[in-house]
């Protein structure tokens, strides 16, 4: 229990004083969380959310195209594309650019996890 607080709230703390954010959102790296990760973000004020889709940015093999042709298929109302926006992406910029205009072309909408918790998303 303790350590996984630590590992949640470190960077909380650190958006609240640094940044002056409140972060109520925690995405458990890998996706790999259990029952007390989900109580010590609750304790915490967080919510887990998790994603339907990664996007790979990560990898610096995968081409602009490649990354954009898997992710297409994950464009749908109420669905979570996670990128990485810690300077760590590759051709995440180029990647979101070209999939906000495909969600132009759907009549789709990009919203914020927040927007979406808020029943504004879509």
């Amino acid at each position: 229990h303790d350590a996984q607080w630590q590992e949640i709230d470190g960077p909380v703390e650190l958006l609240r004083e640094r940044y002056h954010i409140h972060a109520t959102f925690f995405r458990p790296p890998y996706g790999e969380y259990d029952s007390t990760t989900v109580e010590v973000a609750r304790e915490l004020g967080q919510r887990v959310v998790l994603w339907s889709a990664a996007s790979g940015d990560p990898d610096p093999h995968l081409s602009e195209a490649a990354t954009v042709a898997a992710l297409s298929p994950h464009l749908h109302d109420g669905n979570v594309l996670i990128f990485h926006a810690n300077g760590r992406g590759w051709h995440t910029r180029e990647v979101v650019r070209d999939l906000v205009a495909e969600l132009e072309r759907r009549r789709l909408r990009p919203a914020t996890i927040a927007e979406m918790s808020n029943g504004c998303g879509g």
